[in-house]
């Protein structure tokens, strides 16, 4: 009896319980700390500070070469327009406008020398590009007339008391393009000047002409060709009369004027005559005065140089009791400082040139009152 109920105890123990309960699984770990850094302790890379400008090379010193000898010429003009610099061949530091100028043309050699001269300042220096026009109506190569506003050519000195000249004259004539002659300095002028052609060359009164082709040309009607004439859109051929069977032209041209006979079988007679412009001149130049300042100072002449391209050249003088120079910035570790010519306009630099003087020069000077 007692066996057979601990055999049905362990039967109802093992019928009545159910499914055994499921295991429970281990939590999940835990997430490692994040580490807080305080703002103050955050390192940052500074910026790069810009290197300063390596300091700029030292300017040379360098002095403007004269014309050599004695000139073969000197020009002068009370308003000469142009512009300077320290050699013949050197970039421009300054333009000149409308100043008392003197220009001196070497024997030989390109160049021209001007030394500008207002009363209170002396500059001297070379002329950067400088333009030569003639003073009267002269003939080059015997036919061409240069216009006043045409602008020849320095050739250098011929003889004593002779120049020679030239002038461009292709858009004209195939043959020769360039005109010349030898003339006296007193022909020459560093500025428009204003003339009229010779009363030996009369006005074209026949109306304009066209050429079947590149035609020869005389001085003389039926001469020998000293020329040789094309036919350009830039120029204006116009009939001036006939004799026989050659006739008389004038070539107007911007710059100059050719005078000569042609073949009239060389007129294309299909187009006709067409009235043509007159031929005169115009004189060109201005003068503009620069009013002096009463304003005097200096008790002697100063040196005045010019800095420009990396140099110092010397350039002129402040004239002594003339106007103080005016200055525009502090000393240099040269010892020099930037100055511009007291109530003078005539005198504009180029960008990057600067006009100093000597500081210690400054004591020889007092402040206009």
């Amino acid at each position: 009896m007692q066996a057979r109920y601990v055999v049905w105890s362990i039967a109802l123990a093992s019928g009545c319980g159910g499914a055994a309960p499921k295991p429970v699984p281990p939590p999940e770990p835990a997430p490692p700390p994040v580490a807080v850094t305080p703002p103050d302790a955050v390192k940052t890379t500074p910026e790069p500070v810009p290197a300063a400008p390596p300091p700029a090379p030292p300017l040379t010193d360098r002095a403007i070469a004269k014309v050599p000898g004695a000139p073969a010429c000197k020009l002068h003009d009370a308003g000469w327009y142009g512009k300077l610099s320290f050699a013949a061949d050197a970039a421009p530091f300054a333009t000149v406008i409308a100043a008392n100028t003197t220009m001196s043309l070497p024997q030989a050699g390109s160049g021209m020398f001007a030394q500008i001269d207002d009363g209170g300042i002396r500059i001297g220096a070379w002329s950067h590009e400088p333009t030569l026009h003639l003073a009267r109506a002269v003939a080059l190569s015997k036919i061409v007339y240069p216009r006043p506003v045409a602008k020849v050519s320095w050739e250098g000195l011929q003889r004593t008391g002779a120049v020679a000249i030239s002038l461009d004259v292709s858009s004209a004539l195939s043959e020769p393009t360039t005109a010349s002659a030898e003339v006296a300095c007193k022909d020459l002028s560093i500025a428009e000047a204003s003339y009229k052609l010779p009363s030996s060359i009369p006005a074209p009164t026949k109306g304009e002409i066209i050429l079947t082709g590149e035609t020869p040309l005389s001085a003389t009607p039926g001469g020998k060709p000293v020329a040789k004439v094309q036919q350009s859109p830039t120029v204006t051929l116009m009939m001036v009369g006939k004799r026989g069977a050659a006739t008389h032209i004038l070539i107007d041209d911007p710059d100059f004027v050719v005078h000569g006979w042609i073949p009239t079988s060389a007129i294309d007679e299909g187009v006709g005559l067409r009235m043509g412009r007159g031929v005169g001149y115009v004189n060109r130049s201005a003068r503009i005065t620069q009013p002096n300042s009463e304003n005097q100072d200096c008790v002697r002449d100063l040196p005045l140089f010019v800095e420009f391209g990396g140099n110092r050249a010397e350039v002129g003088v402040f004239v002594a009791g003339h106007p103080h120079p005016h200055i525009v910035d502090k000393v240099d570790a040269a010892g020099f400082i930037g100055v511009e010519p007291y109530g003078r306009q005539w005198l504009a630099l180029e960008p990057g040139a600067r006009l100093v003087m000597r500081e210690a020069d400054r004591a020889l000077c007092h402040t206009p009152k």
